[in-house]
């Protein structure tokens, strides 16, 4: 009876234990998940604020307890938050590393529309970073997974390939990739997804600037039309005005190629207007480097040059990544207009002075004047053209005759230098000579002297 007691109260112990242990888990384990929640919470809050190192902070925060909660969930969304964060900071290496973290994770939820989403961000950083063959591989990971869901996934796969084969210079692979796009979006807004028209008129806006681009470097022309067809689309289905602003700016700069600059100048002012009510300083710098070129082609210099300034000066702030442009390309390209503006400049000064200031200009800034008239020339009027074209030859020629002489002085101090390196070299050697014959003289009459001490007979 006393051990049946005994059995009964260890039993009774042994299940108070476990309710307690588990009381103690359950309460540990909502304590863990509280902070996880007021962390991640915060993160996102300042990361809408704009608190960008802040959010990062309790981004981390917030992944600590996501592993001490073992919860792939969790972790995958940390890491996701952390690469954005890093992403509009710029930190693409860190960002691309956090996305990785997460694709991993998304992986292992077997999360097809969560790892879609985080292989186009693995996508973007490849191609924000100019590694398109990267890219390409990338968004192929991006295209694998989104064949396993739907039309929607798929079109903006699609989309996605022809950027990055477009940045690698493919074109006719890209324009395939954009009319698979558009196709896939135009299925979409007809079985009633509305939401699609942003897709549709950024799908073809980029076939517009295929057609640009070829016409670009074949200098054919006609294929313009079909660029300005694929832009007016775009406009019209368009009602974001970042994207509006972005399609004038491309239908002016169509026409400004092909030099129909009073057509050209109504889309830039178009563009203009937009921008007005844009925050975007990426485009709006475009829109000034436009204006640039256009008055530069009208050979209104003033103007140009304060249009080209103005676009460097506001080329430097906070601007939303999700616009995919290239701001290296775009700085370099204002930088070089502003520096044909120069050459110009300094052209125009030749004209109304003389050729003395030749002198103090550099060979190399001489020949980017010639290179930039030669090029240009054909925007102008026939007179203008020739008297520029023979006025940067001349100018050419004199920087060449300039050049000749310094060379020729040049070789004169060095032909000076090696006469008297040799003088002095055969000074040198003339001493060395006759210290040889001395020291060679001296030896024979020591010798001599040593043979008359030798010869003489004992006394």
């Amino acid at each position: 009876m006393a051990n049946r007691n005994t059995i009964g109260f260890s039993k009774l112990l042994i299940v108070f234990y476990c309710t307690l242990h588990l009381s103690f888990d359950n309460i540990a384990q909502s304590s863990l998940e509280e902070e996880y929640d007021k962390y991640y919470a915060l993160a996102n809050a300042q990361l809408n604020r704009y608190e960008f190192d802040s959010a990062l902070l309790n981004a981390k925060e917030a992944t600590e307890y996501a592993f001490e909660l073992e919860d792939i969930r969790k972790i995958a969304n940390c890491h996701w938050t952390s690469g954005y964060i890093n992403y509009v900071q710029g930190n693409l290496v860190d960002a691309f590393s956090y996305y990785m973290g997460a694709k991993k994770a998304f992986i292992r939820l077997k999360d097809m529309k969560s790892l879609v989403l985080i292989e186009e961000n693995l996508g973007t950083i490849a191609l924000d970073n100019g590694t398109y063959g990267l890219a390409k591989s990338l968004y192929g990971d991006r295209f694998r997974t989104a064949e396993k869901l739907d039309n929607y996934a798929l079109s903006h796969a699609y989309f996605d390939l022809g950027l990055a084969y477009e940045k690698e210079g493919e074109l006719d692979t890209a324009a395939h990739f954009f009319y698979e796009s558009l196709a896939g979006f135009t299925r979409e807004f007809n079985e009633g997804n509305g939401d699609v028209l942003e897709m549709i008129s950024r799908s073809y806006n980029e076939i517009g600037t295929i057609y640009y681009q070829l016409a670009r470097t074949s200098r054919n022309f006609d294929l313009l039309d079909s660029a300005r067809n694929n832009y007016g689309q775009a406009l019209e289905m368009s009602d974001k005005l970042t994207d509006q602003l972005f399609y004038e700016l491309n239908m002016g700069l169509s026409f400004l190629l092909e030099d129909n600059l009073v057509v050209a100048e109504e889309h830039l002012n178009d563009a203009i207007e937009l921008s007005k009510l844009s925050d975007s300083n990426r485009l709006i710098s475009r829109v000034l480097n436009a204006l640039g070129k256009l008055h530069y082609f009208k050979w209104n210099l003033e103007l140009a040059k304060q249009y080209f300034e103005k676009s460097i000066e506001i080329n430097t702030g906070f601007d939303d990544p999700s616009m995919n442009m290239d701001d290296s390309d775009i700085f370099i390209e204002m930088n070089s207009n502003l520096s044909l503006l120069v050459a110009y400049q300094y052209l125009d000064t030749i004209q109304k002075k003389d050729s003395n200031i030749l002198s103090s200009i550099s060979s190399e800034k001489m020949l980017e004047r010639y290179t930039t008239i030669v090029h240009t020339s054909r925007i102008l009027d026939q007179e203008k053209k020739a008297e520029l074209i023979e006025l940067s030859y001349v100018a050419y020629r004199a920087e060449v005759e300039r050049t000749r002489l310094n060379n020729l002085w040049i070789d004169t101090v060095k032909s000076i230098g090696l006469a008297i390196l040799g003088f002095l070299l055969l000074i040198f050697g003339l001493q060395r000579v006759l210290r040889i014959r001395f020291k060679a003289k001296k030896r024979l009459e020591l010798e001599k002297d040593i043979r008359k001490i030798v010869s003489r007979e004992p006394e």
